[in-house]
């Protein structure tokens, strides 16, 4: 597809006229962002910060006063800023395996990793591409070790476990609105919690170590105002593709791959002009999830006789959200298809190494035995599951995946 149209990777939502000056018309859109955070989650805290690595960053600080144990377990297939944020508030790190098939932890390799190190004070279970964790292993785990657990909801806000909405099950979570996570202020996060004691310490942590930065923050509104023109098919590529290219050119691969993070990651405030976008585009929450589900569905009834890919299921009482359908390939395809990424169609993967073998990562964390993510990190593909996605594009893409 090339220069002529991208397909985005993933199901971010585009921002109509309306919703990017919501706060004009703030009779349109009764109500704030945080408002429709705790309502949505039925969460009695919901604060809006600078991103969900900054919400990782604040938990990570409040549980330095609320444990004298220094360690927080993740699982070795995560998003590196997880990681950084951890670190920058002063914690260690440590890996424990996932699952072969799914992003689930090792429910053996975490039971041994809590019993064995008596410094662990919470555990970080990761709802990944719109899949509901196994909480119920990761909650009988640490409440057998006396031991917090973290949902890192990034990308996965509406999903469900058991008839309840991920972020409120755990003891703490924090949600995403980064650009292509679906509801988007371009860069965002939510902190939220059902349990008074943690609210209290996260609001006086929030309030300690956000900064008001106005420069910081008129650029961050330049580049949602970019978002809302350049996030379509027609004009993607110049934002999206064109910076892999140069990256690509000048040697710099994990920028590249869009992974590159350091620990100076921005902790400013968000302005009430982001929140009200953000406000007026919860309207649409629902019926995007449920078009993505139905786009999951379409891909899996389409490809289902494909014996080289096997599709990433949501668990038995749960509810996925899908922005973007996770796919195992086969060993002998993987090679073949991943050059697939570079076709514009919206074709992607997740992260390309486990968190142990990131080099910028090594002094801030230790791990276990992670094969199974680094079985995962060389044999996931994703597919779109965009609104710009049509069944032209849709049968174009499942035609490049039979082939």
């Amino acid at each position: 597809m090339g220069i002529v149209r991208e397909i985005p990777p993933t199901a971010g939502f585009a921002l109509s006229f309306q919703e990017l000056f919501a706060s004009w018309n703030k009779s349109g859109f009764p109500g704030t962002l945080e408002q429709d955070f705790s309502t949505y989650l039925n969460a009695s805290y919901a604060r809006v910060v600078a991103s969900g690595t900054a919400g990782m960053y604040y938990i990570a600080a409040a549980i330095k006063e609320l444990s004298f144990k220094r360690t927080i377990i993740v699982p070795a297939y995560i998003c590196p800023s997880v990681v950084l944020a951890i670190a920058r508030a002063g914690l260690k790190v440590y890996a424990c395996d996932v699952n072969a098939d799914n992003f689930d932890y090792d429910k053996h390799e975490l039971a041994r990793a809590c019993a064995q190190n008596k410094d662990i004070a919470a555990i970080v279970a990761m709802h990944l591409g719109g899949f509901p964790a196994d909480l119920d292993s990761v909650l009988e785990i640490a409440r057998k070790n006396n031991i917090l657990v973290i949902e890192d909801c990034a990308q996965s806000l509406g999903a469900e476990y058991r008839g309840q909405k991920v972020g409120t099950i755990g003891d703490i979570s924090f949600f995403s609105m980064a650009r292509g996570k679906g509801l988007t202020i371009y860069e965002g996060g939510v902190v939220a919690t059902n349990l008074s004691r943690y609210a209290d310490l996260l609001d006086k942590k929030i309030i300690e170590l956000e900064q008001e930065t106005f420069w910081g923050e008129a650029l961050t509104v330049a580049q949602l105002a970019g978002y809302a023109v350049f996030y379509r098919p027609q004009l993607l590529w110049w934002f999206y593709r064109l910076p892999e290219f140069f990256w690509h050119a000048t040697g710099q691969r994990m920028r590249e791959l869009s992974e590159h993070f350091t620990l100076d990651f921005p902790v400013q405030k968000v302005s009430g002009f982001r929140k009200s976008v953000g406000h007026a585009e919860f309207a649409r929450l629902k019926q995007e999830i449920e078009r993505q589900r139905r786009m999951a569905e379409k891909y899996r009834k389409e490809l289902a006789s494909t014996p080289e890919v096997s599709f990433m299921t949501e668990p038995a009482n749960s509810r996925a959200t899908y922005p973007y359908l996770t796919l195992i390939l086969d060993d002998n395809k993987a090679k073949k298809l991943m050059p697939l990424k570079q076709s514009g169609w919206g074709i992607s993967d997740l992260f390309s190494a486990a968190i142990p073998d990131y080099e910028y990562l090594k002094n801030f964390m230790t791990a276990g035995p992670c094969p199974h993510a680094r079985f995962l990190s060389q044999r996931i593909l994703t597919l779109s599951t965009s609104s710009f996605l049509t069944d032209e594009d849709f049968f174009k893409v499942c035609r490049l995946i039979k082939n």
